[in-house]
């Protein structure tokens, strides 16, 4: 989906973990973000799967959970709109540890891969 980049800089800085940042410092980020849409119930990631960047939630919510062997579901965490997730293994390289859900429908932020995440909190 197309986003006005414009427009998600203004709402990034409202966020916590971009308020501290000026449009030009989150321009990488602007350039490589897709707003995304899941409908209730909708898985946004699986355990262990390949972490490719940590997530925004613009509206909605959205649970962080895992399947205990016997087929219970614990929840872990969850997040709200302006909340952001999956930073770590975004970072650190490695797989989701947990699940994501949308509780109800969602829209969120995607992007930031490694790369985009170290310039963003070492700025050059």
């Amino acid at each position: 989906m197309m986003v006005d980049k414009s427009d998600l800089s203004s709402w990034l800085q409202t966020t916590l973990i971009f308020r501290e940042l000026n449009r030009t410092q989150l321009l990488p980020l602007t350039k490589i973000a897709q707003l995304q849409r899941f409908n209730k119930g909708d898985v946004i990631f699986h355990q262990g799967s390949e972490a490719t960047g940590f997530f925004v939630v613009k509206t909605g919510r959205v649970k962080i959970f895992k399947v205990s062997p016997n087929g219970k579901e614990h929840i872990l965490h969850l997040f709200k709109p302006r909340d952001y997730f999956a930073e770590v293994p975004a970072l650190d390289g490695k797989c989701f540890p947990a699940s994501a859900a949308a509780l109800e429908s969602i829209e969120r932020v995607a992007g930031g891969n490694r790369d985009i995440l170290l310039m963003l909190i070492i700025p050059r």
